[in-house]
This record gives structure tokens, C-alpha cells and sequence, in this order.
């Protein structure tokens, strides 16, 4: 991988992770009423920031690869 790539590759993840903590932190003053999506809507979106960042964990480089060069 060309370093040009690469270093798009990890700046691009550490905007996504970035990105994930930001809205983390503005979940983390809602009020908590319990441990399941269906009693607590702080609970589902702290599941789906969950999700969402052990997808950012797994990409890899050529995930970000495409036909175009990266300019």
C-alpha cells in the first residue's frame, strides 16, 4: 500500500473514532432507565455506537481501496 493510502486509511479511522466518542459523550448525560433498547433509548444508542464501533475496529486497509487513486 502506498503511503499516501495509508495515511488516508488512518486518518480517516481516527475521524470515525473520533466521531463515535463525540456522540458518546453527548449520549452519556441522558438519563438511564434500564439495561434494554426497550425501556431506555440511552441504552439502544450506547448498543448502536456498540455496533458501530466494533465495525470501524474491523475495517482494514483495502477496505478503503477503489479504482480512483487516492489524490
Amino acid at each position: 500500500m502506498c503511503e499516501k493510502a495509508q495515511s488516508h486509511y488512518e486518518s480517516t479511522l481516527a475521524e470515525m473514532e473520533g466521531l463515535i466518542e463525540r456522540f458518546r459523550g453527548l449520549v452519556a448525560p441522558m438519563p438511564h432507565h434500564g439495561d434494554k433498547c426497550e425501556d431506555s433509548q440511552k441504552q439502544c444508542l450506547l448498543q448502536a455506537l456498540s455496533q458501530l464501533e466494533q465495525t470501524v475496529n474491523g475495517l482494514e486497509p483495502k477496505d478503503f481501496a477503489s479504482t480512483r487513486s487516492i489524490q
